[in-house]
């Protein structure tokens, strides 16, 4: 099933607005291209009103799975269908794309929004960006020829950025490695914080006064190329254990979370620092208990929202 839709003349950008629970995704900007393109394949077109909310209005663009139809459960991952999306490469886009279980594939787009996923794979392939911010709770974040910043939540996973321009760059990784070969043109101060994983930077270049901090507690950091040592500054040693922890690892938790139970991005929890370490071991055990699969992602949100 395929519909296209005209964009307005003169549109300075569109807006994307999709959110799904499985299935794959790719969005891909082509050159020289005035319409919108909507791929999925495995459906007819008169069967795809039962499934999905598919409009473009007002040169934006929303696809959404209804909760109706094939019987929508946040943690039934059955069924599902792959969507291709095809826009103007040289027309801004911005938006938030929602995916529970599946992979996510942006190529070859100017994009500045949000990528969400609970279980699967995100690639960004040869983008310009202001900025993207990437929650990711099961799956490997990969960058290629990515010049803009990124602002990464990711839980278990790994995240590998090859070529291109960071501008900016807030990773919290808390089981995976993290692998760069860029140049570094901070705008901003960056940070790169490890639970269990391994850092390793090959830097191309690094310009600017901005600083990049490093942390992992259990795991090397490797760093190479030409970079000024003092604008780069390693905290392995610092105490990432107890309250320090999960003071900058449970609010990024707790936002994936509720990034899919309520269907919503980017969502800011507040999260009061504890003194009690029990507090912290607790909520361990739960992400362990959703790792295991013996209670859902709303379960566990539920949990350590009464916890904090």
């Amino acid at each position: 099933m395929k519909e296209n839709y005209q964009i307005e003349k003169g549109a300075e950008g569109l807006i994307l607005n999709i959110s799904l629970r499985n299935g794959d995704i790719e969005i891909k900007g082509e050159e020289g291209r005035l319409d919108i393109e909507v791929d999925i394949p495995e459906l007819r077109k008169n069967s795809i009103s039962e499934i999905y909310d598919l409009k473009f209005e007002g040169n934006e663009l929303l696809i959404s799975e209804k909760k109706s139809g094939r019987g929508f459960k946040f943690m039934d991952f059955s069924g599902g269908s792959d969507v291709f999306v095809k826009v103007p490469k040289e027309l801004k886009s911005k938006g938030k794309i929602v995916l529970y279980s599946g992979d996510m594939t942006f190529e070859n787009l100017k994009f500045e929004g949000s990528a969400n996923t609970y279980s699967g794979d995100i690639l960004l392939k040869d983008i310009d960006a202001n900025k993207i911010v990437i929650n990711s709770y099961n799956g490997d974040v990969t960058a290629e020829r990515f010049n803009g910043a990124l602002n990464i939540g990711q839980y278990n996973g790994d995240i590998s950025i090859k070529r291109g321009k960071i501008s900016g760059l807030k990773a919290k990784n808390y089981n995976g490695d993290v692998e760069i070969n860029a140049d570094f043109t901070l705008e901003e101060d960056s940070l790169i914080s490890s639970m269990s994983g391994d850092v390793e930077i090959d830097f191309e270049s690094y310009d600017g006064d901005k600083v990049l901090s490093l942390s992992s507690l259990g795991g090397d950091i490797d760093l190479s190329g030409d970079y000024p040592e003092d604008k780069v500054v390693i905290k392995k040693k610092m105490d990432f254990g107890g309250k320090e922890l999960f003071k900058g690892f449970k609010p990024m938790i707790k936002n994936i979370f509720s990034t899919f139970n309520a269907n919503k991005d980017n969502i800011e929890v507040e999260v009061e620092e504890k003194k009690d370490k029990k507090t912290d071991d607790n909520i361990e055990r739960v992400l362990k208990m959703v790792a295991d699969g013996k209670i859902t992602a709303e379960q566990a949100e539920k949990l350590i929202n009464a916890l904090g």
